[in-house]
């Protein structure tokens, strides 16, 4: 089955969620069929609100939500839990085996922390299947009277146009290419493969090594590009960045404006080795797009 077969998406009452499933359609290239609409409430943010007009809401929020998705022809279902969400969402994907979790999520600032962009990071520290975090945006559209109002959308529904694949040629990396070959052969348009050799592990004793280190790292980014170009005529970049990973990444999401990055992300879990796990994190905080991230399936890690 397909990377996007079976999704489990994150459903609040916000105008966010409707601006995921907006973008959920674009999906349907890349085998999505079926989705369940997971709707969490948490109490806190509603403790003014007598609990039941608050799951009232959200069953009438998930049946607009629902009908949707129905009309682009996915088979959907829908679910009401009270509870932690990020645990619920994670337990829910895990046992009843969805392909990968769909949660909105504004750009985080150092300082502004949204709501929906809270649970996606909590979603993503813990989370044992795949995530596509779809990046969110508020703009300005003039409203009635005084106040402007402001509509939320996706950044870009196009997951097809322009996929970046930073690896740090780890197993994790590697499971997570396995889903860089299925957005190829679905038909992506582009993908700039990636490898940041981080300046904090080669200064200053390996220096003298880095132009061996690019030579092997070029070669191995090109050996995965012939694999790609072997599935399908696309445009593969290769490129080899000096500094500090995440800055790196980040620079490059901006510079070829990368509509979506695919990582590889080893969660706290199982910290061998926390480096990939902490730049993704902070990509998936801080990208201006949408980022789709991998864990390595539990089965793969030798604990």
């Amino acid at each position: 089955s397909s990377m996007f077969s079976r999704l489990l998406i994150a459903s609040d009452i916000t105008s966010s969620t409707f601006a995921v499933i907006n973008c959920i359609s674009d999906l349907k290239a890349f085998g999505a069929r079926e989705c369940l609409l997971l709707g969490c409430i948490t109490l806190y943010p509603y403790s003014h609100l007598p609990e039941i007009s608050v799951q009232t809401l959200m069953e009438r929020s998930l049946e607009e939500q629902q009908e949707l998705l129905e009309k682009e022809g996915f088979k959907v279902s829908s679910r009401c839990v009270v509870g932690v969400p990020e645990n619920i969402i994670n337990r829910i994907a895990e046992e009843e085996d969805f392909s990968a979790i769909v949660v909105g999520s504004f750009t985080r600032t150092w300082a502004g922390e949204a709501l929906l962009g809270g649970l996606a990071s909590d979603i993503i520290h813990t989370a044992s299947k795949p995530v596509l975090l779809v990046r969110l945006e508020t703009q300005k559209v003039s409203g009635e009277g005084e106040r402007p109002a402001s509509e939320v959308t996706a950044v870009s529904c196009d997951f097809s146009n322009h996929i970046l694949f930073p690896t740090d040629f780890s197993q994790n990396a590697d499971y997570a290419f396995s889903y860089v070959k299925q957005l190829v052969e679905a038909g992506v348009r582009k993908v700039t493969l990636m490898h940041v050799q981080d300046k904090y592990r080669i200064e200053p004793f390996l220096l003298d090594r880095l132009d061996e280190f690019n030579r092997i790292d070029e070669s191995r980014l090109q050996q995965m590009k012939g694999i790609l170009t072997s599935l399908r005529d696309v445009v593969v970049d290769i490129r080899i960045a000096y500094g500090s990973p995440a800055a790196e990444i980040l620079k490059l999401i901006r510079d070829t404006e990368a509509s979506l990055t695919v990582m590889g992300s080893q969660g706290r879990g199982f910290a061998r080795d926390m480096f990939l796990g902490n730049v993704s994190h902070t990509i998936a905080r801080r990208s201006p797009s949408s980022v789709f991230l991998i864990p390595e399936p539990k089965e793969h890690i030798n604990v």
